[in-house]
C-alpha cells in the first residue's frame, strides 16, 4: 500500500518539552493478510522519528471496532499517531 507525503505534529523523539513538525517521506507500506482467520485491521502509522509503520490487529472471524479484540484494530504504539486503517475481510487476494 502507497501512503502519500505528509507532515505531522509530534513528540520529538529526544523528549523535549516542546513537540515538532516531523515531515514523513511518501512510501509503501505491506500489509499481511489473515493467516489463520479471515478478518485483520492494519493500522498505519507515524511514530516520532517519521518512520511510516503498519500495526496489525489480532485476527478474528469478523470485524470489531475494540482495540485489542479479535478482529479489531490493534493499540497504538506510544509516540506514534494512527493515519489511516486497512481492512481486510478474506485470507486471499481479491478486488
Amino acid at each position: 500500500m502507497t501512503v502519500a507525503a505528509l507532515t505531522a505534529y509530534m513528540p520529538t523523539a529526544t523528549g523535549a518539552a516542546s513537540d515538532g513538525l516531523v515531515h514523513v517521506a511518501s512510501a509503501d507500506v505491506a500489509i499481511e493478510r489473515a493467516s489463520t482467520e479471515t478478518h485483520v485491521i492494519t493500522s498505519i502509522t507515524v511514530d516520532n522519528s517519521g518512520a511510516l509503520v503498519a500495526v496489525a490487529g489480532a485476527e478474528g472471524a469478523t470485524f470489531s471496532e475494540q482495540r485489542g479484540e479479535p478482529g479489531g484494530p490493534a493499540f497504538i504504539p506510544v509516540d506514534s499517531v494512527e493515519i489511516g486503517q486497512v481492512r481486510l475481510g478474506s485470507s486471499s487476494a481479491a478486488p
